[in-house]
């Protein structure tokens, strides 16, 4: 949560110092949010232990919902996340609404318009091919996926907004194939790693429809998994071992891939 809030300081204080210049009114190559539909409940854990879950809706059309709530016996904050789309699925709103209040992000054109409260309006320019996250909306680093590049390989630039505060350069390297028993199965999963500016690595893994089993914060020890795959649990990586808990197992390596 700390790193969260650190996180929205620091964005702010960067759209506090742009200046408020805007680019010609035209559509962005913006990453279409359609055909992805998903559902679906992530535990979130940190330092090994239960401290909150999110739950998500991801339409055909696009469109996309995740409620959550973090927190433990003496507090707890709960963040609901809305994303709007067009008749092509490219989103068009984007809310998010917590304790701190209600944050409003519209697109117009090549532009992005953000609204907080009674704060005065920010717009900034959209980066073409910009994809769409929030960090407690683990599902929505598929659209990262969808637009790496998997025969190029090695770490990719991918410009990124944070719903709904600013967008920001990040990178995406594909760290691994590995197969892994599940639910008395073995599935295949790819990992990757994912840099968001200025201090969110992030290590997830999908499965082979690229949809988002697991993701690891390895600077603030916590984890989202996906309710189903917590056998991937001790082979999310990255995030430290809290004294006592579970040793990492070996995964299964896919031979001859990366």
């Amino acid at each position: 949560m700390a790193g969260r809030i650190l996180l929205v300081a620091w964005i702010l204080m960067l759209l506090a110092l742009a200046p408020g210049v805007a680019i010609a009114d035209e559509a962005p190559i913006v990453r279409p949010m359609k055909g992805l539909a998903d559902e679906g409940t992530f535990t979130y854990l940190r330092e090994g232990e239960h401290a909150g879950s999110s739950t998500f809706l991801w339409n055909e059309d696009g469109s996309f919902e995740s409620s959550s709530v973090i927190g433990n016996e003496e507090w707890s904050a709960s963040t609901t996340t809305r994303i709007e789309v067009d008749e092509a699925g490219v989103w068009t709103v984007a809310t998010v609404e917590s304790h701190q209040g209600l944050l409003v992000m519209e697109r117009k054109g090549a532009n992005a318009e953000l609204r907080y409260g009674a704060e005065e309006k920010k717009t900034f320019p959209l980066t073409p091919g910009t994809v769409i996250f929030e960090d407690m909306s683990p599902a929505l680093m598929r659209l990262a996926v969808q637009v790496y590049d998997a025969e190029a390989g090695g770490k990719q630039r991918v410009p990124v907004l944070f719903v709904p505060l600013a967008t920001v350069q990040a990178s995406l390297e594909r760290i691994e194939k590995l197969q892994q028993d599940v639910a008395g199965e073995t599935l295949t999963f790819r990992k990757y790693r994912y840099v968001l500016p200025p201090f969110y690595p992030v290590v997830f893994t999908v499965n082979e429809a690229d949809q988002v089993c697991t993701a690891v914060y390895p600077l603030q020890n916590t984890i989202f998994v996906r309710s189903g795959y917590e056998a991937l649990l001790p082979v999310a990586g990255e995030a430290k071992r809290r004294p006592g808990g579970p040793a990492p197992v070996k995964v299964k390596p896919v031979p001859g891939e990366d």
